[in-house]
């Protein structure tokens, strides 16, 4: 599977990000059942966001899946 950062860059990284979309870096190291707060993102953007400089829109956690 192949996965696309919202940068548009290739996704390599996954982030755990609370509700307001910034990463957590404390509690637990995984969270069983919490798959809607992994988000893919690019080796640039995890940079980023686990400086605390960026975040990810909280509306692109809860992305509706298409119904086929």
């Amino acid at each position: 599977i192949k996965t696309i950062c919202h940068s548009g860059s290739k996704a390599t990284m996954t982030v755990r990000v609370d509700a307001h979309g910034h990463a957590v870096q404390d509690g637990p190291q995984v969270e069983i059942g919490g798959n809607e707060r992994y988000v893919s993102v690019s080796r640039a953007e995890f940079k980023k966001i686990m400086r605390g400089e960026g975040r990810i829109d909280p509306l692109q956690i809860a992305l509706p899946l298409p119904v086929a």
